[in-house]
């Protein structure tokens, strides 16, 4: 029942992504990871909401794996980690940025400590979406 829940929740998310309907595509990855952290509880995120516009501009939300930039870098995943410069810590930390969880989780180490810099590339996106001031202290954390 949850499975066909899902499937037609992720139907939906699509369709507002294809169509760059921020909000709603918002609200219904939300619904998508709550049932999906009923399913897999043992894998279970709530992903932090100042990521949400992020995630928007770099990946609409959808983690493809890896996405060769203009500058030849190779982005991963719905935060986009940066394989050259992160690939090394994610071993370490035991985390797999090919796997959606474990990119937000990777994504969310790398915030704490680097606030949202390493996104500026698409500041200007987000920035649309009510994120200004990319410090992490700003956002509680």
């Amino acid at each position: 029942m949850l499975e066909t829940l899902l499937a037609a929740v992720l139907l939906q998310f699509s369709i507002a992504a294809r169509v760059n309907d921020y909000e709603k595509a918002v609200g219904l990855y939300k619904t998508v990871e709550q049932i999906e952290n009923i399913l897999y509880p043992s894998n279970a995120i709530e992903t932090p909401a100042v990521f949400f516009p992020v995630a928007w501009c770099e990946s609409r939300l959808i983690h493809a794996g890896k996405v060769v930039t203009r500058s030849h870098t190779n982005d991963v995943g719905i935060m986009q980690i940066n394989e050259k410069t992160w690939l090394k810590n994610t071993k370490s930390l035991e985390l797999n940025i090919y796997e959606k969880n474990d990119n937000i989780r990777m994504a969310y180490k790398i915030y704490l400590k680097h606030g949202l810099d390493p996104w500026l590339a698409s500041k200007k996106c987000w920035q649309k979406y009510g994120i200004s001031n990319w410090n992490a202290k700003n956002y509680g954390i």
